[in-house]
């Protein structure tokens, strides 16, 4: 069914099933203290470097801008505020002041999921939507390893700057991690691999793949979420405070397919990230 709809319409009728809202979409199952937006542009001063030499001819030597179809993230606290209802945020109104010139969007703080779709008979392929998914998670993991680098003077772990995502071609669907990985050899690397996929109209394979994701909101709202805030007085002291901030721009251009490094080798510390806490089930009704 969702094969035979347009790309908006796919997500529309699949993102249920798959992904979490937050409770500004007056949902009785949304998620307290997160946000949900489609289609909104990350900053692209965190994109990584072109991989290769065809994205150096044909978009100017960079990947184009960072733009998920779905983004789930930290409700700010003046989204909260402002919002007219009782929403929670997990953000104070300093740490929101913080932040003002140092975040991937202003419609959320560190965005923890996101997704590409693909119509199964589009123009674009889901092979476009793996590449845009590797632009969009490595762009991520780049803000995060700055901001926990600035605060400890340190690598931070790869499960310090991780990052989840999805993709469907509507008929199948496909969960992700990200991560990057530096050597005097090789220089910084970024990483995805694929840890959990499923054809739609296997309604097991679907719960297996709901579940995981359910585990992924837990470890965003329980450990990424406190190692976050307890990195930003830190953050600030030594070099938010100081004017060392880049911000988002909320302009909204085309987004064009591209290439960004999708290898295999998986960290120690992203294995952990994959079996944190049990996970849930979701049964479909």
């Amino acid at each position: 069914m969702a094969a035979a709809q347009n790309e908006d319409g796919g997500i529309d009728l699949l993102k249920p099933y798959l992904l979490f809202d937050g409770e500004d979409k007056d949902d009785e199952n949304g998620i307290c203290g997160i946000v949900s937006r489609d289609k909104i542009n990350l900053a692209s001063e965190f994109l990584p470097l072109a991989p290769n030499g065809d994205i150096l001819i044909a978009q100017g030597g960079q990947l184009s801008r960072p733009q998920p179809d779905t983004a789930i993230g930290y409700i700010t606290f003046q989204f909260a505020r402002k919002s007219g209802v009782n929403l929670v945020t997990k953000f104070t109104e300093q740490e929101d002041v913080w932040l003002t010139n140092y975040r991937l969007t202003t419609f959320m703080h560190f965005p923890f999921l996101t997704s590409q779709w693909k119509l199964a008979a589009g123009s674009e392929t889901f092979h476009q939507a793996e590449n845009q998914a590797a632009r969009d998670g490595s762009t991520i993991v780049n803000h995060l390893h700055d901001l926990f680098y600035e605060a400890y003077n340190r690598k931070p772990t790869a499960i310090e700057a991780s990052h989840v995502s999805v993709t469907c071609g509507m008929q199948a669907v496909q969960a992700w991690i990200h991560w990057r990985e530096e050597t005097e050899e090789e220089g910084v690397q970024h990483y995805m691999r694929s840890f959990a996929r499923a054809f739609l109209c296997d309604v097991s394979q679907l719960q297996e793949v709901r579940s995981v994701l359910w585990n992924v909101l837990e470890y965003s709202m329980g450990p990424r979420l406190s190692n976050i805030k307890a990195a930003l007085p830190l953050w600030w002291k030594n070099s938010g405070s100081k004017g060392q901030t880049r911000g988002a721009s909320v302009s909204s251009p085309s987004v064009a397919s591209s290439s960004v490094y999708v290898a295999c080798p998986y960290n120690e510390s992203i294995k952990c990230y994959l079996q944190c806490d049990a996970l849930r089930r979701y049964v479909l009704n």
